[in-house]
């Protein structure tokens, strides 16, 4: 199983046994679950960062999800920075950005790395009563009449903006790269072999005589590891 691990100040080249990874736009924190090989013998402590790589055999490894561990016992598990951002955020603005409402919060939280919408909306007052920092991005959707996700990438960058225009659209194909596909019309799973590079928030085209859109927006992206120990993706998607 091609793999790589960065934890803590260690580089595990294919020394996971089996890995369960949840990167979402519907919900707040990305998750990782792992186990390592026997002849693996490490100290995982909490809070060691997790840089987390996948790939198939003979093909380039991808990053699939970045955080830090909060599970120091088998399974090990890890999040990411969005569940640094639980706390409640209280304060109020006057003649204010919505990008200036995340700016603040991120540089509380120390974070430096952000991708925040170009477009120009209107200044407000605006009164931040939110349960933890995803919250108040809905918060701030509504505030200004938009539905952006809210997210960080395996970069560990911050996200809030339009969909971006994608140069190519992937596409799964009834007979080819299919394995299992379940549509009701608005949204659907479709299973495949391991795809690391589909991001949650893009399009994909899909080709199946159940499915008569032709461009589906990426809810979840989950990867992992079979009964047998084949590599699977698993996207869930919604008609845009």
């Amino acid at each position: 199983m091609p793999t790589q691990l960065f934890l803590g100040n260690a580089i595990i080249q294919d020394g996971i046994e089996s890995f369960d990874c949840w990167r979402s736009r519907k919900e707040p924190i990305d998750v990782l679950n792992f186990t390592l090989r026997p002849q693996v013998s490490i100290r995982v402590e909490n809070k060691a960062p997790v840089t987390f790589l996948l790939g198939l055999p003979g093909g380039t490894l991808k990053p699939v999800f970045a955080g830090a561990i909060d599970r120091t016992v088998s399974p090990y598990r890890a999040r990411d920075k969005m569940a640094d951002m639980m706390q409640p955020v209280k304060q109020a603005f006057t003649d204010i950005l919505p990008q200036e409402v995340l700016s603040y919060v991120l540089k509380m939280k120390g974070i430096e790395k952000a991708e925040l919408s170009p477009k120009q909306f209107p200044r407000k007052n605006f009164v931040a009563d939110a349960p933890t920092f995803y919250d108040l991005i809905l918060q701030v959707n509504r505030a200004w009449g938009v539905n952006y996700d809210g997210y960080f990438d395996v970069e560990q960058t911050f996200h809030w903006h339009e969909r971006k225009e994608q140069s190519k659209l992937p596409i799964f194909a009834y007979g080819e790269n299919i394995i299992n596909l379940e549509f009701d019309g608005t949204a659907g799973t479709l299973l495949t072999v391991l795809v690391p590079e589909i991001e949650h928030s893009q399009l994909i085209g899909i080709e199946h005589p159940d499915v008569e859109v032709q461009e589906v927006l990426v809810d979840t992206i989950h990867h992992y590891t079979n009964d047998t120990g084949g590599l699977r993706t698993e996207i869930f998607f919604s008609v845009p």
